[in-house]
């Protein structure tokens, strides 16, 4: 299914991100740089597809700031 495989891409990007281990001095929440992605799919060609994946997407990704950050949501 598109949603499973659009987590598993988001995750990996995640844990290659992590795995970096940049330092994030300016941060007063982590002291490496993190990534929170939100996860959508759409079908494409429907209408107001993109508006509706933008704003499923951007819901995700404050969910997933919400619950901890560094997640896939």
């Amino acid at each position: 299914d598109t949603d499973s495989r659009a987590r598993l891409v988001a995750e990996r990007c995640r844990r290659a991100v992590a795995a970096l281990a940049i330092p994030h001095e300016a941060s007063d929440i982590k002291e490496i740089v993190s990534v929170s992605v939100g996860v959508a799919s759409c079908v494409p060609g429907a209408p107001d597809g993109w508006e509706e994946l933008l704003k499923t997407a951007d819901a995700a990704l404050y969910e997933a700031k919400e619950h901890g950050r560094d997640r896939v949501v």
